[in-house]
């Protein structure tokens, strides 16, 4: 009996129809957060993926010539290239 005296209705056979579908909106939801988590790390396997290329694409369009040849001339002004290459001789 509740407050206003009435008496509390007894849960009708008609619940237990609905807990197939709770069961069946539970397996459905795991599986959507599951697909959306294999989403998630798909999408950021492919933007790491890009961010490499796009690293490694401004490496390939820079010219790396022109600072080496300075780099090897002023070496051999401080009279170190000689010194460099005999050492890296000994080493192979």
């Amino acid at each position: 009996i509740d407050d206003a005296g009435a008496t509390a209705a007894a849960p009708s056979s008609s619940a237990s129809t609905f807990e197939g579908d709770d069961d069946a909106a539970r397996t459905a939801l795991e599986q959507c957060t599951t697909r959306l988590g294999d989403l998630l790390e798909m999408r950021r396997a492919e933007v790491e993926k890009r961010d490499a290329w796009r690293e490694e694409n401004i490496r390939r369009r820079h010219n790396y010539v022109p600072f080496l040849f300075n780099f090897l001339k002023i070496l051999a002004e401080k009279k170190q290239l000689k010194s460099l290459i005999d050492k890296a001789r000994q080493t192979r």
